[in-house]
């Protein structure tokens, strides 16, 4: 993106972030708060706000953010319970198969419910690129698949498409300087597979505080079919940036081949193998 191009992307942002000040939240709705290991056990996580099910993913998901804080792991979130959050950090200390030196790595945007329509997802997004300091730019990545924020909202904001996965993950970036080398996907996340090549494969990082149910309950699916299951935690982002799924947070492989990175039910990811064992029969 050349320097003309930016400045009226940036020219752009600050317009809409004058119209999003203008269209005020009730005062009950609260403001954007960053969580730090000094408030954190105060504050709700916005994306499991409903179910006993998932309290051991919230302490999991409280404790990966403490440990985030140390690194530079950004989770900044309305101040009303509610889910509208966005957290990133620095490429070196994300949980995504990325190769982004120099740049932020988006690991969730999320506006749901009666807060969506507001604006706030822009002005977390440029809560966002306004934190960048001598960073190159941010990364993300996007798509039209559950669990992840569309690409064309991105594409919206000065955004491109730097890559896609033949599995349908958008890598898209906020690039400051063309002449830094893109970001692109690591080889794993773009070749899809595992070693575990026998029954079902689940990578997995405590990034979502709905993984430890979502594992329990897809390992449950796969024995139902009399399938092997292995696990993996990702609990570094040295192990998340050599994921074989391009969604870093979660996979599940069947046979050692990428099959999806939706956090499913029983049921659902049961249907899910058996169409997918039907076809290959």
């Amino acid at each position: 993106m050349g320097p003309r191009k930016l400045a009226i992307v940036e020219t752009c942002q600050t317009e809409r972030l004058a119209k999003l000040a203008r269209k005020k939240l009730r005062p009950s709705e609260g403001e954007l708060v960053d969580l730090d290991a000094d408030n954190i056990a105060g504050h709700h996580l916005c994306c499991a706000l409903s179910g006993k099910k998932h309290l051991d993913g919230v302490n999991e998901k409280k404790a990966f953010l403490t440990r985030g804080f140390a690194r530079g792991l950004t989770f900044r979130k309305l101040d009303a319970r509610g889910k509208v959050f966005v957290e990133y950090a620095p490429a070196e200390a994300a949980f995504r198969p990325v190769h982004a030196p120099g740049f932020l790595v988006i690991h969730c945007l999320w506006v749901s419910g009666r807060f969506k329509g507001r604006g706030l997802a822009k002005a977390l997004l440029q809560s966002c690129l306004d934190d960048l300091g001598t960073k190159n730019g941010v990364v993300a990545v996007a798509g039209k698949k559950i669990w992840l924020t569309n690409t064309e909202f991105f594409l919206h904001h000065g955004f491109e498409v730097v890559e896609t996965t033949k599995s349908g993950f958008d890598l898209v970036c906020y690039q400051r300087e063309p002449s830094v080398p893109a970001p692109r996907f690591q080889a794993a996340a773009r070749a899809g597979v595992v070693p575990q090549t026998d029954g079902v494969h689940l990578q997995y990082v405590h990034q979502c505080p709905l993984v430890p149910h979502a594992v329990k309950e897809m390992s449950a699916a796969a024995r139902d079919l009399g399938l092997q299951v292995s696990t993996e935690a990702l609990d570094t982002p040295e192990k998340a940036q050599r994921a074989a799924s391009p969604f870093g947070t979660f996979g599940a492989f069947l046979h050692g081949s990428f099959l999806t990175h939706g956090l499913m039910g029983r049921d659902s990811f049961r249907n899910l193998l058996e169409a997918t064992l039907s076809k290959r029969d």
